[in-house]
């Protein structure tokens, strides 16, 4: 190829803007230190002389020291809620980059907790990893670069929680009020417990629906240790069957499942139900 053919594929192939033509054959010879070891050495082979040919001229580029290590930053999908949790496994991406003029190596991953795995180096900037186990993962991880800077230490903590919050002590299937004289009746001290994420106070609630439709007899309060106490009136109209009432508790862990329980209580018509 001509000087000038050489330049139409340079600027129409590469993109190159600016370029130096040397002498090739014999005359010219390129040398490049490591910028690990610092060790120099001949990258072309001279075409009459292996060792290059001494010359008087040279051409020396330097480049500064690459002293910055690279940078990881983690995603989670799906994001975590407000509290921190998923109800649901998730894929954790690790992304790492490197200051101009350098490039990462590789990037060493480790997790422990409900998702154990041991130290790895996976070369590249990126990499990822899928945690459905329920608990609290920790995620280690750091980046290294090609001329050894190496990263701090990052983790990131995951907390998947899947099972849904417990509720206890609503009124058995048996749940009677008799004699329908009018007293009031505790039937029910409800709890609400959640092993991983714990409940969220603000969701837990028992709500009370009468086939007479008169909330005077019904009462929920709380009892200060974080229980609702249930009380029902054991009085039914003087006309009509039985009288029942729904009992419906709600809660939500923190992590976002939920939980519903439905009982009923019964003031029956005359003695024998």
């Amino acid at each position: 190829m001509s000087v000038g053919e050489v330049a139409d594929v340079l600027i129409s192939d590469y993109g190159v803007y600016n370029a130096l033509n040397l002498d090739g054959g014999g005359s010219t010879t390129l040398a490049m230190e490591n910028p690990l070891t610092h060790t120099r050495s001949l990258v072309n082979v001279s075409a009459d002389n292996p060792a290059g040919r001494m010359v008087a001229s040279s051409l020396a580029v330097f480049a500064d020291a690459d002293t910055v290590p690279p940078s990881t930053t983690a995603s989670v999908s799906p994001s975590p809620n407000v509290n921190g949790w998923n109800n649901r496994g998730v894929d954790v991406t690790l992304t790492a980059v490197d200051n101009p003029g350098g490039a990462v190596m590789g990037i060493q991953v480790a997790s422990a907790g409900a998702h154990a795995e041991a130290s790895t180096l996976v070369s590249g900037n990126t990499t990822s990893l899928t945690i459905s186990e329920e608990g609290t993962t920790t995620v280690t991880y750091f980046a290294t670069d090609f001329v050894a800077n190496v990263e701090q230490v990052r983790s990131l903590i995951v907390h998947v929680d899947e099972t849904r919050p417990v509720i206890d002590g609503m009124p058995s299937g048996t749940c009677v009020l008799w004699p329908p004289n009018g007293s009031w009746r505790r039937v029910a001290t409800v709890t609400a417990s959640d092993a991983l994420a714990g409940v969220d106070p603000s969701s837990f609630q028992v709500s009370i629906a009468s086939s007479e439709g008169t909330d005077e007899d019904t009462a929920v309060r709380p009892d200060g240790q974080g229980r609702l106490e249930v009380l029902l009136r054991a009085r039914r109209a003087g006309s009509g069957g039985d009288r029942t009432y729904v009992i419906t508790a709600t809660v939500e862990d923190r992590a976002g499942n939920a939980t519903r329980v439905t009982s009923t209580c019964v003031v029956p018509h005359d003695e024998r139900k």
